[in-house]
C-alpha cells in the first residue's frame, strides 16, 4: 500500500474514470451477488461458509493487480486508482453484508 500511495502522490484520479467505475461495479456489486448465487444457489453451502464467502468477495481490490500493472507496464495509474476507490466505497459494501447477514447472538 505504501507503493501505491507513493505512485498516487500527485497524479489525478480521473483518468480512466470510465474504466475504474467499470472495475468498481464488477468487484464491489457484482462479484458478492455471483458469489451469493454460487453459495448458496448451487454450491449450498452451510449460511456460516456462505456468508464468510459473500464477505471476502465485498471486500476491496486487493494490492496483486497493482504489482502485475507495475511489472508489465501497463494501467498501473488505472489500477492504483481502482484499488483507492474500491478500498473507501468498501466501507459501503462490507457495511451492507453486515445488514444482510447480521452476526448471530
Amino acid at each position: 500500500m505504501f507503493a501505491i500511495g507513493l505512485f498516487l502522490v500527485g497524479k489525478p484520479i480521473t483518468e480512466g474514470s470510465f474504466e475504474v467505475g467499470l472495475i468498481t461495479f464488477a468487484k464491489l456489486i457484482m462479484h458478492p451477488v455471483l458469489a451469493g448465487f454460487a453459495l448458496i444457489v448451487l454450491f449450498p453451502t452451510e449460511p456460516l461458509w456462505a456468508a464468510v464467502g459473500i464477505l471476502l468477495a465485498a471486500l476491496p481490490i486487493g494490492s496483486g493487480p497493482f504489482v502485475l500493472a507495475q511489472a508489465q507496464g501497463v494501467y498501473v495509474r488505472r489500477t492504483s486508482t481502482a484499488m483507492l476507490v474500491t478500498t473507501m466505497l468498501s466501507v459501503v459494501t462490507v457495511s451492507a453484508f453486515f445488514l444482510v447477514f447480521p452476526a448471530a447472538p
